[in-house]
């Protein structure tokens, strides 16, 4: 079996600055539909948008969805999993003690912050350089202080709300309920950001593959497209060869 991870936005769908218009690419709905029409294939899809955020952007019933970096999923048939059930109280204080630090980011001009309960995501892509730079000091002080990871992506800061929590984890996980055997299955990760590049670490050292999509992250062994077409071609090249 393969086991296809995909990253949503940068992967699947074109960056836009409005991320509540975000949509499948055709050439990647395409993709995905075909993919999980076929029995040697396993597709999960893994955001880190809010879990009922992702939900309505990929309207297939044969794939898995994640939200959150892959703390929440729901299989076909409608069977959810959680990672974090057991942590709501220690999320509830992260929450309580960082959130004001985020509410005074928020304003500055042409910053936006979209809560994803498990992380929050601090969007730059309406503010100017020096606004960005600001952003960006602020951030990489509260990450040495407050012991808490930054994912930097196309024109956003992925502040993850617990350590330890990342992609990486969350596909981890799932693959584990899958009961996914490296020895005999093949993992392959797409994603376009730092939060992504680490999972796409994991897919490397099971013996999977990882594909990048642009030029944002540097991960060794990995194979680079430019662009959601390319990427559907790719996977089709993919299919082909194994």
């Amino acid at each position: 079996m393969r086991i296809w991870f995909f990253d949503f936005d940068g992967t699947l769908s074109p960056i836009v600055a409005d991320r509540g218009a975000a949509e499948l690419h055709p050439a990647c709905a395409g993709m995905l539909k075909d993919l999980s029409r076929s029995p040697a294939d396993c597709v999960a899809i893994i955001s880190s948008r809010d879990f009922e955020d992702i939900l309505p952007r990929v309207p297939l019933d044969d794939v898995i969805i994640g939200g959150n970096s892959g703390m929440e999923w729901r299989l076909p048939g409608g069977c959810r999993l959680s990672l974090g059930a057991d942590k709501g109280d220690i999320l509830q204080a992260r929450r309580e003690e960082l959130l004001p630090l985020i509410e005074e980011l928020g304003q500055l001009p042409g910053i936006e912050i979209e809560d994803k309960k498990w992380s929050i995501a601090i969007h730059v892509i309406k503010t100017d350089a020096g606004v960005m730079d600001n952003v960006a000091g602020t951030i990489s002080a509260w990450a040495l202080r407050e012991n808490i990871a930054v994912h930097r992506g196309p024109d956003v800061f992925e502040i993850q709300l617990l350590p330890g929590f990342n992609k990486s984890v969350g596909a981890s996980f799932l693959a584990g309920k899958l009961a996914v055997d490296s020895q005999h299955d093949s993992i392959i990760y797409a994603g376009d950001d730092e939060n992504d590049a680490i999972a796409m670490w994991w897919a490397l050292m099971t013996g999977g593959r990882a594909i990048v999509i642009g030029s944002r992250v540097d991960v060794p062994g990995a194979m680079y497209v430019k662009d959601q077409q390319a990427l559907a071609e790719m996977v089709q090249q993919l299919r082909g060869n194994s």
